[in-house]
């Protein structure tokens, strides 16, 4: 019988032990490695040091924090994750994916994460990803077990396409392989949409204040007849700007009366504005 592909989690928090768990079902032997003690208690396989003896890893999975120090994602913990995955490497090793799970800005997978493996990615030896998780925390092994969608950002090398299908073998959902930073925007996209949306509703909440109105009566209503809340695919082509006889002249009106009254947040529909007059302008490149 066969031996069980190995795979290394660098980082053992709430995605690490995710990952571990999502991987091991897929028939992986799983061992996993943080520098805070108390994260790898629950970790659900062998539990390695960072002088451990090198071995042949089909995978590496980093999931290690990305925190925004002065306003800017510090990568430190991801460069010394890197590092500590070079030494991991068994010498004989045939081929391994070093696969990001963290989350990181787009251009992270250029500028931070090829520099310190070219080397063993131009040997044939190691192979780069980046596998972002979409998994909420609160829930996080629940939406491993259960994704709703997975992508991997890769160079398009056969060989990383191989390992990273068998990562995720019996998965129901869609497996999309984009270039780096389609993957990269693809995680941040999701998450500022989040942001955007929450942003959306807390200023409608501050009109409705401003006018004497229940802010949560207005948005429970919102998000029943708005037909972006309801229609997932509503308001997703990319490219031409909106149109039609109301949508730009409603929103060019109550634009108008947030200016004139100095309510609050009148920046975010200006920004709606400014985004489909420039694509506007540019519209016969979408043609």
């Amino acid at each position: 019988m066969a031996a069980s592909p190995a795979a290394l989690i660098l980082g053992t928090g709430v995605v690490g032990r995710a990952t571990a768990v999502a991987l091991a079902r897929e028939g992986f032997s799983v061992s996993g490695y943080d520098p805070d003690a108390s994260a790898v208690k629950d970790f659900p396989g062998e539990v390695i040091s960072d002088d451990a003896a090198p071995r042949d890893w089909a995978v590496i999975a980093i999931c290690v924090p990305t925190p925004t120090v002065d306003g800017a994602m510090s990568a430190d913990a991801l460069v010394d994750a890197l590092n500590l995955a070079k030494r991991c490497l068994d010498p004989a090793a045939a081929f391994t994916v070093i696969a990001i799970r963290s989350t990181i800005v787009p251009g992270t997978m250029e500028s931070v994460v090829l520099p310190p493996v070219r080397e063993l990615v131009a040997s044939s030896r190691v192979g780069i990803c980046h596998w972002p998780s979409f998994a909420r925390e609160r829930v996080a092994l629940e939406d491993e077990a259960h994704p709703r969608a997975i992508v991997f950002g890769t160079d398009g090398g056969a060989r990383v396409h191989e390992i990273m299908r068998r990562c995720v073998a019996s998965a129901r959902c869609g497996v999309s392989f984009v270039s780096f930073p389609e993957a990269e925007l693809i995680k941040q996209g999701a998450k500022l949409f989040n942001a955007l949306k929450i942003s959306y509703f807390n200023a409608i909440g501050d009109w409705a204040t401003e006018r004497s109105g229940n802010g949560q009566t207005v948005a429970d209503v919102i998000s029943i007849v708005a037909e972006g809340c309801w229609n997932p695919a509503y308001g997703t082509a990319v490219g031409p700007p909106f149109g039609g006889a109301c949508l730009p002249k409603d929103l060019d009106a109550f634009a108008q009366r947030l200016v004139t009254d100095g309510s609050p947040h009148r920046e975010l529909l200006q920004a709606i504005q400014e985004i489909n007059e420039a694509h506007g302008r540019q519209g016969s490149a979408f043609e």
